[in-house]
């Protein structure tokens, strides 16, 4: 009777340390994944942040260039900046910063 209840005890500290393997290994996916998550959040946030730059300032060229077709001298200097912010995000976005640490876009989004 002694060996059965040894072998059942047995039997159950096997399963309940089993059982604890598998918790700590769902732990350990789920803080991994978490900090990929969040990782990826900032990357995208960057993404963002950079294409909103090239859309507001896109705008401002063509603001520019209706004022340099009107001959407001002027606004050939706001056309020469507002190309190098574009080309300059453009850049980013393309090959990435390691000045913040981010990416160039994944090529599923890859830009011509």
């Amino acid at each position: 009777m002694e060996i059965n209840q040894a072998e059942s005890r047995s039997e159950r500290s096997l399963g309940v340390y089993m059982a604890t393997g598998f918790l700590i290994f769902s732990l350990l996916f789920v803080a991994v994944t978490f900090v990929r998550l969040a990782i990826d959040a900032r990357h995208e946030q960057e993404w963002l942040s950079q294409a909103t730059e090239v859309q507001v300032t896109s705008q401002q060229l063509a603001k520019s260039a209706g004022e340099a077709a009107a001959g407001n001298l002027d606004a050939f200097l706001e056309l020469k900046n507002s190309r190098n912010t574009i080309a300059a995000a453009m850049d980013t976005l393309r090959s990435g910063s390691s000045a913040s640490d981010v990416p160039s876009t994944p090529t599923a989004v890859a830009l011509p």
